[in-house]
This record gives C-alpha cells, structure tokens and sequence, in this order.
C-alpha cells in the first residue's frame, strides 16, 4: 500500500512523516517467527485459507427455473421476474377468467409455453400483460408503469414488421399477440385502439377460415368472444365476430339434470320472447351443470362447453333492439352481463357504458308494469340489481343502488336469503358467491349508511 508524504522545501521529509517512514520500512523485521503473535496469526491464515477451500469445492447454487428455458429472446432478470411470478401455479389460477377454472383448456396453455420459446412478438405480449397485473397487484396503480410500456412497445414493433411477412397471419402465435393487445385494450379502456385490434383480428380470423377456424380452438374462440361482448358492452357497436346465422334452436332440448338447489320459481312467464325464453332455459341449463361440476371438482372439456357458450352469447346478441317488451328486454341485459362477468379476467376492468344505460333507460320503464310488486317478479329483479352491480361496480349508481333497496328492504334482509333467491334464478357457486356477497353487503351497507344520515336543515343546504 502506498502513502503520500510532505517534503519541506529542502526535500525533506517532515518529522512526523519520518516516523512513519521508519515504522513501515521496520514492520515484521524485529518479528519472532516463533512468537506466540506469529504463531496465531499463522493459524488464523491457515484457517481462512482452509475455510475458503472449502467454499470453493461447494457447488453453485442451482439457476432460476425460467434461466433453463430457451426462450425466444434473452432476458434480464426483470424480465424473467415478471415471467415467474405470473406463470407461478397461484397467480396463474388467479389470473384465469372464472369460467376458465370450470372448463379445461390445457391444450392452449401447452401451445402458449412452445410460443414463448419460438415467438418474440408473443414473448414480449406476454411480458406486457405480466407487468401490468405486477403493477396493479403490487403497487395498486391505476396507470401503467414504464415496464408495461416499454414491452407493448416492443409487441407492436415487432408485430407491425412481421405482418408484412408472407403468410405471417398462418402462425397461432400471431393471432394471439392481436388478441392479447385487444385485452390489453379494453384494460386500459383504449376504445380507438380496441376497435382497430379487434379489426385486425377478424380479418386474420376469416383468412384461416372464419367461425369455422374458430370452432376446432375453443380456448381460442372463448377469448375472442369475450372480447368481442366486452366492445360491444362498451360501445354499443356491432360484434365483430357475431355468425351471420344464428340458430334459434335450444342447445338443451330436453332438461334432465334435477339440481336440488332449484327453487319452484318460474322466471320464464314473466318473459314475452320466446326466443329469450329458450336462451335463458338453456342459461340455466348450462349454470346447472358448472355447479355439478364445482361439486364434483371435474372441470368440463372446451371443445364440448365452449359451444353452448358460443349459442348462448350468439343469441343474445341477436336479440339486441328485436324485443319489445321491457321487462324481457331488461332480462335480456342481465344475462348479457352475468355471461360478461363470468368470462371477464380478474385484472381487466372495463367501463360496460353501453350496457349500464341500456339498463338505467330499461329499469326506468318497469314501475309501469302490472306485475312489478308481484312476489317472484321482486325475485327476479332482485337478481338482476345483484348481477348489474357486479358487472357495473352498481353499488357507486344511485339509480341501481335506489332499485336495489327497493327490492332488499322488506324482502331480502339477510346474504343467505340473498343466496337463496339468486340460485333460485342462476347462479354459479363458485364463481359467483364471494363477490355476490361483497356486492350485496356494499350495496346492504349503503343503504343503512344512508337511513342514519341525519337530516340537513334548510339552513345547512
């Protein structure tokens, strides 16, 4: 080690650092070898040096998990961070639409892991969509973070230089990154940029074959056709992927599953469209055997549900301005957002504005009704304030909270006489009682909250 000293002006080191000079040019010369301080210091060595053998024969500790795959690109560790922690066994599950945990569609998951290590583009949406639910879960912010940006940036980069390939709309992969940029969309309430994936999505579909294409991929056409509602919940427009025939025909002929939750409750006279009658029997129908289903913990294959789903949804979208009776038409609604909300991601919230006025202008209508005190009508209408709030975060709408008193205050005090009335219409328990329960207690709580409010005085206004 080497120290700095001060010369006086004859070049002379100063007194002080003369000393120095000495103390350094003496050290170990004066020192015993077989001093008791030499021998502890030479035993101290030889442990540290036997002690750092010993880490050095010790192997490395094993590499992350994800530093084993070949993925398509090179990560950081950031990167693969983000990888973990959304492909982990929980958040994976978490992370699924609720239907998604009732119906099997491993095939998809497979095909996603192979694209992960062939697709750069794919790579890179996925790591879009990892970052934001990494945002919005660990640092519960709205807006985006510089990470999500920087990968959508690089998913559409290198989408819009691979689209001028030839035959680049033939890879899955491909189809894929537009309809993950289409959730991310909606996600980020992007309605402009919505519409334009969706756009692109529909052309690469009826390049590969059409509804045709999409029938052999239920995983494939179960997203497509979420997203498609959610635009058109949104917006009001035209499905993108709406079949230009839609069969009336009931998907369940013949009902032959007895579920002892079903009540005597018969919603079907109250509804004037025979059309919506059949969609909401098979509604049902279709609700009874996800219960089984959860009872039972055997999920329902994609390629044989995905196909009722697909008639159900197709139906419903069909009927829009087709009916004219409001208490039908108000049904209508609801089974579009109960259908919504079960096929809707955990992390994607989106604003249904077309819906939610489509509802308010309805509702507004029903107090002309006749029948609108009659005991199993309140039922009914009891199910859809619970669904319309689930779907629409109701509880922050005075006009759907006002309509939910309405029916909660004498008749529906408790959540498990709220349970009750809603199996008795449709309801999927696992799926839909947590946040049915927190929807009710919101809603229940809003109106005690409001009943002890104290009363202004005109001098206090």
């Amino acid at each position: 080690m080497f120290e700095f000293v001060s010369m006086d002006p004859a070049g002379r080191a100063l007194p002080a650092d003369r000393l120095r000079i000495r103390s350094r040019a003496a050290k170990d010369k004066n020192k015993r070898p077989d001093s008791r301080r030499s021998r502890r210091e030479a035993k101290r060595l030889a442990l540290l040096e036997k002690e750092a053998a010993a880490c050095a024969s010790l192997p490395s500790p094993p590499p992350h998990d994800l530093q084993l795959v070949p993925f398509a690109e090179k990560l950081g560790g950031d990167s693969q961070e983000l990888l973990y922690k959304i492909f982990s066994f929980k958040k994976l599950e978490q992370g699924k639409p609720p239907l998604e945990r009732c119906i099997d569609f491993t095939l998809w998951d497979a095909a996603c892991f192979e694209w992960l290590q062939q697709d750069i583009a794919f790579l890179q949406s996925v790591l879009t969509s990892a970052a934001m639910v990494d945002d919005a879960n660990r640092l519960s912010k709205k807006e985006p973070g510089n990470k999500m940006w920087y990968h959508l940036h690089r998913t559409i980069t290198i989408l819009n230089s691979r689209l001028s390939e030839e035959d680049t709309h033939l890879q899955d992969s491909t189809l894929n990154v537009v309809l993950t940029l289409s959730i991310l969309a909606c996600a980020l309430g992007d309605r402009v940029g919505l519409r334009t994936h969706l756009s692109g999505l529909c052309k690469i579909v009826q390049l590969r074959g059409g509804i045709a294409f999409l029938l052999d991929r239920p995983m494939l056409h179960f997203r497509i056709n979420h997203i498609d509602l959610t635009w058109t919940l949104m917006s009001g427009e035209h499905p993108f992927f709406l079949p230009a025939f839609t069969s009336w025909t009931r998907v369940f002929p013949n009902n032959r599953i007895v579920d002892p939750r079903k009540s005597s409750l018969s919603a079907t006279r109250f509804i004037v469209d025979e059309r919506l009658v059949a969609v909401f029997q098979d509604m049902q129908h279709a609700v009874r055997l996800l219960n089984q289903g959860v009872d039972t913990k055997k999920r329902h294959t994609g390629d044989t549900f995905q196909p009722i789903l697909n008639s159900v949804q197709s139906r419903l979208l069909r009927l829009e301005g087709q009916i004219d009776d409001t208490f039908s038409e108000c049904m209508r609604l609801a089974m579009l957002a109960f259908h919504s909300h079960a096929m809707n991601f955990p992390s994607v919230q989106f604003r249904a504005t077309y819906l939610e006025t489509r509802l308010k202008y309805t509702w507004k209508l029903l107090d002309q009704d006749d029948d609108y005190k009659e005991k199993d009508r309140l039922a009914l209408e009891f199910w859809i304030a619970v669904v319309a709030a689930g779907s629409l975060s109701g509880f922050r709408n005075d006009w759907l909270t006002q309509r939910f008193i309405a029916t909660v205050r004498e008749h529906i005090p408790t959540w498990k006489e709220a349970n009750k009335r809603l199996m008795s219409v449709m309801w999927i328990e696992g799926i839909h009682d947590v946040p049915g329960e927190i929807t009710f207690r919101r809603l229940f709580q809003h109106d005690q909250e409001k009943d002890s409010q104290p009363l202004q005085s005109p001098r206090d206004n």
